[in-house]
């Protein structure tokens, strides 16, 4: 009431049925491109990831993204990452690497984290662990000047998708990637570092990972540290135990792959405590054999002691001849003492194997108890 509605109606047609709706030609185009993710226009880099995802020509796509990236033109920097990746989906990793590296000095300073990464991305598929170690190192010292400044978060791009992670996150990913580069490269100190840092960036509401654990247990291990790895493997063993005993709780494949690694890792340091008893039971014997050697050299000596005064008393009237047998039988006591002392020195390290053979007798894990 007091109100005028207009009616409006679609356009009609020469034959009175209303024209159909129809985008426009630019709206297609770009409908188009965003549906493919390829860049508008007819660039030489258009034109080549054209080929790359809609007409899936690889190595069309190849020489055109070579083509860019040689004459460093439009889009020069995304054409080299466009060519690293169309390498990798033709099996060339090692290509991929080496045409990263050959151009990477061209390349704007915030492109060179995104090409650290796919760096490392094909380090890990070829196993090269040393060039692993290397690129590492570069993203984590970005990283942590990027947490030290207040930077929160970081944005992982890949297959075309881009995943927001904690900057956290992502550096006790790195570290953990490191520890396993080192572990490979048997540098088992670095590798425990690597591992030990990875925690110290837990945060107390994060869940624990068990083989942050493990690793660094193993990495123990291999140092001689074997209570501490016992200690580890322990705690992992107690807390997957707990986790998959809840009932309430789904427990994934994770939790049951920790208490399998632990338990195996506890039946390998048993084998390491079982190898060094045994050593320390074969010094124990040896000692037992050079106590009864030094006592029959104490004999002997007293024998020979004997018999040297008898000959000093029968060629006394001969001068040379007393002089000769002094002389020997004085060379002969040097060489015998020197012996000795070197036997009572073995003999006192012996007494400290002793020591740990009761040690590790009284510290010695039993892993069916933790099974």
């Amino acid at each position: 009431k007091g109100h005028t509605f207009v009616s409006i109606s679609r356009p009609v047609s020469a034959g009175g049925a209303p024209a159909p709706e129809t985008a426009s030609p630019t709206t297609e185009t770009q409908l188009y491109h965003a549906a493919h993710k390829i860049p508008p226009g007819s660039s030489t880099y258009a034109r080549a990831k054209h080929l790359q995802l809609v007409d899936k020509d690889l190595p069309g796509a190849e020489k055109l993204l070579t083509e860019v990236v040689e004459l460093w033109g439009y889009k020069a920097d995304s054409a080299l990452k466009d060519l690293a990746v169309v390498l990798k989906q033709q099996q060339r990793p090692a290509e991929a690497a080496d045409v990263i590296i050959r151009y990477r000095h061209k390349c704007n300073k915030n492109v060179q984290v995104s090409l650290d990464n796919m760096l490392l991305d094909i380090y890990k598929a070829l196993r090269q662990y040393h060039h692993q170690v290397e690129v590492i190192e570069r993203l984590l010292e970005a990283s942590l000047e990027g947490l030290a400044s207040g930077t929160k978060h970081w944005t992982s791009r890949r297959d075309n998708t881009k995943t927001k992670v904690s900057l956290n996150t992502r550096i006790i990913n790195l570290y953990s990637s490191l520890g396993w580069a080192l572990l490979h490269l048997a540098e088992w100190e670095r590798a425990e570092q690597a591992y030990a840092k990875a925690q110290e960036h837990e945060a107390e509401d994060q869940e624990s990972d068990s083989d942050l654990r493990i690793n660094q247990a193993v990495c123990l291990m291999r140092l001689g540290r074997l209570v501490q790895a016992q200690t580890k493997l322990l705690d992992v063993a107690a807390v997957s135990r707990g986790i998959c005993n809840k009932s309430y709780r789904a427990v994934g494949g994770s939790q049951l792959a920790s208490v399998q690694r632990s338990t195996c890792a506890l039946q390998e340091l048993e084998a390491i405590y079982e190898k060094q008893l045994m050593e320390l039971r074969e010094a124990l014997q040896q000692q037992e054999q050079v106590q009864i050697m030094l006592q029959s050299i104490g004999l002997t000596e007293k024998l020979d002691t004997e018999a040297g005064e008898a000959s000093t008393q029968v060629n006394d009237k001969d001068g040379k001849s007393k002089m000769w047998n002094r002389g020997t039988r004085g060379k002969s006591r040097d060489g015998d003492s020197k012996w000795a002392e070197e036997v009572l020195t073995n003999m006192m390290v012996a007494e400290v194997q002793h020591n740990l053979l009761e040690n590790f007798a009284m510290s010695k894990p039993s892993v069916s108890s933790h099974q």
